[in-house]
């Protein structure tokens, strides 16, 4: 098993990287610095933001895309996305949404369905490098003996 030390080397070299690629952006740092007040903070915040964008992306699909996308629905959903985006400093994510905002305020339906599908992607890369950071903070909270990972609170909105 590897140590936190090298876990944490790891991660720092995930962190870099994907600010060099633009995924991340300044405020994914000032979350970094969260941490000193509690070890699962990231964890659990990058769980609740991947779980309530995927769930987005499900009412969006299932309520507004069949038998055609309605756009005049759907900014709502995507202007919480950007929101929660630019919460975790997902630059990349923040402007695929502003993307899909402009054709949606021009009533630009193929912009907007062009723009759906670079969100969804974007989304997606998110997701990954989230996942993958979230791997690396459990491996280094485990091995630094921060406790038990809490479970995300339960909202009922």
């Amino acid at each position: 098993m590897a140590d936190a030390s090298i876990l944490k080397h790891e991660l720092a070299d995930l962190v870099a990287k994907n600010f060099k690629d633009g995924i991340l952006g300044n405020q994914y740092k000032l979350i970094q610095n969260l941490r000193s007040d509690d070890a699962w903070f990231i964890v659990v915040a990058l769980k609740m933001f991947c779980n309530d964008t995927e769930q987005r992306f499900r009412e969006i699909d299932e309520k507004h895309m069949k038998p055609y996308m309605d756009i005049t629905a759907i900014p709502i959903y995507v202007e919480l996305i950007k929101g929660s985006s630019l919460c975790v400093g997902s630059d990349k994510l923040t402007e695929a949404c502003r993307g899909f905002m402009r054709n949606s305020y021009t009533n630009n339906i193929l912009g907007c369905q062009k723009a759906m599908t670079v969100l969804i992607r974007e989304f997606n890369r998110v997701k990954d490098v989230f996942q993958k950071i979230i791997e690396l903070e459990r491996g280094i909270n485990i091995l630094s003996g921060a406790g038990p990972e809490p479970a995300p609170p339960a909202y009922n909105i």
